[in-house]
């Protein structure tokens, strides 16, 4: 692994995987089963513009048994995440991610305490997708991306950008369907008006502090039927995983549970 940088912001490392556990990955992630992010209801982070990206399989890594985590009469297999060890190519960058968080305790909080668990997906973004400015749920102390395709093209877009305006960037968290920009996010973004982006180069593992300003630069049609792949997710902090489980259950009450 090559740390490529370090700040207050982000975390960059490249090289993660070896070339043969990365190979087995990108299999795993093709061989998988997803479905359009809004098939089940409009998903409100995603405004119209942004396409319809791809959903796959979820994951999860705790750092104590995750039965401990769970109320009575909840069982881990009803989560629908295939927790670690899965015996698996995705094992490998689940450990990665938790090495990360001990290099930059600074972005992620402190085990334990201001996380409890991560947990993420594979995003399979084609031409045409991406993801509007949004600043990610208080119950989220840091993100992570870990890119699985094996080539990406600079012309094929699907940056990362990061905005540079950080100061009252919570009112970006205001509108539930954020058809249209607010009058808060454009006086927030445009108070700098500046920022940085970070391509979404194979092999690659990013991680974003809460509280920052983000998008996904949309994906381009030359990328024909290539898809910006990846893992990515949460740390999760103690009052997320309880809301996260208040969710589930309501879900199973109501009978839409999946």
């Amino acid at each position: 692994m090559k740390e490529v940088l370090c700040d207050d912001q982000l975390l960059i490392w490249d090289e993660v995987l070896p070339a043969a556990a990365f190979e087995e990955l990108w299999k795993t992630f093709t061989n998988g089963s997803f479905r359009p992010v809004h098939s089940e209801g409009m998903e409100a982070v995603f405004r119209p513009s942004d396409g319809n990206p791809l959903l796959g399989h979820a994951y999860a890594w705790t750092p104590r048994p995750v039965e401990e985590l769970l109320p009575p009469g909840l069982g881990r297999d009803e989560l629908g995440l295939n927790f670690h060890p899965t015996h698996g190519p995705v094992d490998a960058v689940l450990e990665a991610i938790v090495s990360a968080s001990e290099r930059a305790p600074h972005l992620t909080g402190t085990v334990g305490k201001d996380w409890l668990a991560l947990n993420g997906s594979f995003w399979a973004y084609p031409a045409g997708t991406g993801l509007s400015w949004h600043t990610d749920a208080v119950r989220y102390s840091c993100a992570f991306i870990y890119y699985c395709h094996r080539h990406w093209d600079v012309a094929w877009g699907g940056e990362l950008l990061v905005s540079s305006s950080t100061r009252d960037a919570e009112s970006l968290r205001g509108a539930k369907y954020t058809f249209e920009a607010s009058e808060s996010e454009n006086r927030v973004l445009q108070r700098e008006g500046l920022g940085r982006y970070v391509m979404p180069k194979p092999n690659r593992l990013v991680m974003l502090k809460g509280g920052i300003p983000h998008r996904i630069s949309p994906v381009q049609p030359g990328a024909g039927n290539s898809v910006r792949a990846s893992l990515a997710g949460f740390f999760v902090s103690p009052k997320g995983v309880e809301l996260m489980l208040e969710a589930h259950l309501a879900q199973g009450t109501s009978g839409k549970g999946r």
